[in-house]
């Protein structure tokens, strides 16, 4: 079989453009000490300054999904209280992966 060759994606954090704000969110999991559920967001501005984060633990086990969806609500939730631009060109999200 002949693949096409695959195409690199960049990885790491990018700064987002000026008048922008980026939202990252994440949900995560420890089973090494029994299980630990927690999500987390954090809110930059077009410099890369921190203007908001936030985390909770969870006190349940939840599907990796609904940890992910959580952490999304909140990220709004947070750029909501925050009375961010409230337009898809103002705020841009990056999401976490899947807990294994």
């Amino acid at each position: 079989m002949d693949f096409p060759p695959m195409q690199s994606i960049p990885t790491g954090w990018s700064v987002p453009p000026p008048g922008v704000f980026k939202v990252n969110v994440d949900g995560a999991c420890s089973i090494d000490s029994g299980v630990s559920l927690g999500v987390g967001v954090v809110i930059r501005d077009g410099s890369g300054m921190v203007i908001a984060a936030f985390s909770k633990l969870l006190p349940s086990n939840f599907p990796a999904e609904w940890m992910e969806l959580y952490a999304i609500e909140q990220g709004l939730l947070l750029a909501q209280e925050m009375e961010l631009p409230q337009s898809h060109d103002g705020i841009k999200f990056s999401f976490g992966y899947a807990c294994y």
